[in-house]
């Protein structure tokens, strides 16, 4: 069974992104039909932003905070099929914010109408569904290679994939992205979202993997 990881990457803003953290918690808690979260200490998740910045705010003391910013996990209430997120927020310009859901326990994901709007509302640069072991695949080629992302840009092309016009500058532009080789890309919020297949992608069909090496080469991330 394939598994699946949803990513949105952040510059930071030096401050704890709580309206962000709802939504993002709210759109997959509605994605995935779950009954809510639950914290480190198994306690149930209150989405309301002035608790969700406590709890943000508990993770780590204030110069910390600052500096280093704070990485909180929060899982499913719902044991089978347990989703998993990790929330990295705050610190200095070296601290890159992300936001994470682990869905790898999942066997179906979600109509991709859920992650357009999490992307939507909170406007990442750069956002993706991953399959993993297609990323790990593609991690062991960037250190053989010893290939490093360019000016923060993207390191390769996902399933789902979407890229404000500041990355997509990285890798062509707008109008290059957009004659992409893959199933669909339009533009999006504010730049360009990419679908390599109609179904999602599996690491083992080797359909997928020729488009996904298509698309990378027309880029150069390949």
């Amino acid at each position: 069974m394939s598994k699946y990881h949803f990513h949105q990457r952040f510059h930071p803003p030096h401050d704890l992104r709580v309206d962000g953290v709802v939504q993002f918690l709210e759109v997959m808690q509605q994605a995935f039909g779950l009954l809510g979260w639950i914290d480190a200490d198994e306690q149930l998740v209150d989405l309301r932003r002035d608790l969700i910045e406590r709890a943000l705010r508990s993770q780590a003391s204030t110069s910390d905070l600052k500096r280093f910013g704070v990485n909180w996990v929060v899982k499913s209430v719902e044991m089978k099929n347990l989703l998993l997120v990790c929330i990295g927020v705050g610190g200095d310009e070296w601290c890159e914010n992300s936001f994470h859901l682990d869905a790898s326990r999942v066997s179906l994901l979600p109509d991709l109408s859920f992650f357009r709007q999490s992307i939507e509302s909170i406007r990442p640069f750069e956002a993706f569904i991953l399959e993993e072991k297609n990323d790990d695949e593609l991690r062991e080629k960037r250190q053989q290679q010893t290939q490093t992302s360019r000016n923060g840009g993207p390191l390769a092309l996902h399933w789902f994939h979407y890229m404000n016009e500041e990355t997509a500058n990285v890798v062509g532009g707008l109008s290059h992205c957009l004659q992409t080789p893959a199933f669909k890309v339009e533009r999006f919020c504010e730049g360009v979202l990419f679908q390599l297949t109609a179904e999602p992608f599996d690491a083992r069909n080797p359909q997928h993997q020729k488009m996904q090496n298509r698309a990378m080469i027309h880029l150069g991330l390949e």
